[in-house]
């Protein structure tokens, strides 16, 4: 697979392996005219598909256990990808349990994720570990991605560091998810796995990471609804027009009432995984639709 990818990292410096693809859907086939995201339906867990080029993908975490096999890889061999670059934003099952099945499915794989081991390494973890070993780079505070000139990933906070040098003491595998800016155009979206706004005693990340961040059009809601994310401050001055929640049956009571009100209180139109796939179109004007609602 050619390395297109441009990295430019503020610590390290190192050359990426993908250009993500694009769907078969009777859209515009000139790949500048369009992003293509999809909020996988992996059930309790966390996967979003960027498809940028022809036969590869982009996916920012991949879901749990299982989800690979039953979800994510049909999925995949029907846009007929065959090379992927991974961002796991921190080490729980939920986000990144699969990976071993996509390995086992002979995908081209490269992978970014924090640098650093998981905390209390379960066996997943030790899977993840020794089937990437050699193909795993870090994104530190301020690393950027450029999958191609008009689309750039930048890591707003990274194991409790941001961007602009301050860093926070952090105790949890979730405290130390990856916080991405994705940008086309004048199009925003924010990722953040399980970072955490101070909610259930954690330690508040998101609100640091939304002064670095700003408005966006999209989120990637903060550990599926979890009350420990979502903080005021953060939903407020992200203001996102678009909350997604990637969430399936679970124990947690994800997404929590109080999450709910929170989006509800700003305006943002919520779309659940749970109900299926979320197609997320993107026009370089900064238009978007998403399950064919058009915003703005």
């Amino acid at each position: 697979m050619k390395k297109l990818f441009l990295l430019f990292i503020i610590c390290i410096s190192c050359t990426p392996s993908l250009t993500p693809s694009i769907r078969h859907t009777e859209l515009d086939n000139s790949l500048s005219s369009y992003l293509h995201i999809i909020a996988v339906n992996v059930g309790q867990g966390n996967c979003t598909m960027i498809v940028t080029a022809d036969k590869e993908a982009l996916l920012i975490d991949t879901g749990p256990s299982d989800s690979g096999t039953e979800a994510l890889i049909p999925l995949l061999e029907e846009y007929g990808i065959t090379a992927l670059t991974l961002i796991i934003t921190h080490f729980d099952a939920d986000h990144m349990g699969n990976v071993d099945e996509l390995v086992e499915a002979g995908f081209d794989i490269h992978v970014y994720d924090r640098g650093t081991d998981p905390l209390d390494p379960s066996y997943l973890d030790y899977l993840y570990l020794s089937l990437l070993e050699g193909k795993r780079e870090a994104l530190l505070a301020g690393s950027v991605l450029t999958p191609r000139d008009d689309l750039v990933i930048t890591t707003i906070v990274s194991d409790g560091s941001f961007e602009d040098g301050t860093k926070i003491e952090i105790e949890s595998e979730n405290e130390k998810s990856l916080g991405l800016l994705l940008e086309y155009g004048s199009f925003k979206l924010f990722a953040g796995g399980d970072l955490t706004g101070g909610g259930n005693e954690t330690v508040d990340l998101e609100t640091h990471t939304a002064d670095l961040t700003g408005p966006v059009d999209v989120l990637i809601v903060n550990h599926h609804g979890s009350n420990t994310s979502s903080n005021e401050h953060f939903l407020r001055i992200l203001d996102p027009v678009v909350s997604v929640l990637s969430v399936g049956a679970n124990a947690y009571g994800h997404p929590t009432p109080e999450v709910m009100n929170r989006l509800s209180q700003i305006g943002s139109s919520v779309y659940k995984t749970e109900e299926g796939d979320i197609d997320i179109l993107v026009h370089m004007d900064g238009s978007f639709e998403v399950e064919g609602d058009s915003y703005p």
